[in-house]
Parts: C-alpha cells; structure tokens; sequence
C-alpha cells in the first residue's frame, strides 16, 4: 500500500487540489484510491462532488472509534474518500492530542484500510506541522511538498 503525504508550509499552494487530482488519476488507472482528508476545512470531499451540506467524517467519533473505515465515503469506481467531516473543537483537540500523545492511535484507526491489498492512499494536510502529518509520516512512502514561487516558500 503505497502512501503519498500532499503537505505544505504555506496555505494556499493547491495542496488539496493536487490530492484530488492524484487520487482521480490513479484512479482511472485502473487502482484503487483512498484520499484522507486530515485538514479542518473539510475541501477534500468537496473535489469528489460530497455535498457542502453532508457532514459526514470520521475526526468527530476518532477517538471512540477503533475503526475509521465505516467513515469512507465511495465516490465512484475505484475512488473512495475519507473525509475530516464537521466536528466540534472538543473534537479536534481530542483527536490532536491521541495523535500527539497515543503513537498507534493513527495506526489503529487505519489499519483496515492500510492493509487493503493494491490500495493507494493519499493524505491531505493543513498547512504548516501538524499532530496528523507527525503521526502519518511515519508510514509514508513519499511527501509532495506543493510551494508558491514567492519569496517565503524560497526561504
């Protein structure tokens, strides 16, 4: 199971438009895809044509769910998305924190997924460092770091 990492330091710079666009390329080549989404702005679903007002995610029951794969949405063929979804502050600190503070928690959530035979995952961060792309570069196999040719992405 390969996994790609689509993070940035800066905002802005495609990251969730490049996850979409590599999932539905592996896609019709034939593999299966699943595109997570770990970013609080919930896009990702969006590029798979998941309605603004479908709230559906797995950030909000993470931490009282051991398996987060009843939270995939398929979203076509061999496309499948597993959405951050709306969740309350509460929420995303307790996820956080297990991220942070729990080193299988992330694993654990996964493991059905990540053990998919033939299954490509690709991961879709918010910018800068986070508990989920701390967590989740531990399992990668590759990071594409989108920038902007400005001079902060330079430096």
């Amino acid at each position: 199971m390969p996994l790609i990492c689509v993070c940035s330091p800066k905002g802005g710079v495609g990251k969730t438009t490049l996850t979409a666009n590599l999932a539905y390329a592996f896609s019709r080549a034939g593999s299966k895809v699943l595109a997570i989404d770990f970013d609080v702005q919930n896009a990702l679903r969006l590029h798979f044509g998941v309605p603004l007002s479908d709230t559906r995610g797995f950030v909000a029951k993470a931490t009282e769910t051991a398996d987060w794969s009843q939270f995939v949405l398929t979203t076509g063929g061999n496309l499948f998305v597993l959405p951050y979804g709306e969740a309350t502050e509460p929420q995303r600190v307790a996820f956080e924190e297990r991220l942070t503070h729990d080193e299988h928690f992330l694993t654990r959530g996964l493991s059905s997924l990540l053990n998919y035979p033939g299954l490509i995952v690709i991961a879709d961060f918010p910018p800068g460092p986070s508990p989920a792309l701390k967590a989740m570069s531990r399992l990668a196999d590759l990071h594409l770091i989108p920038l902007m040719a400005d001079t902060a992405s330079l430096s």
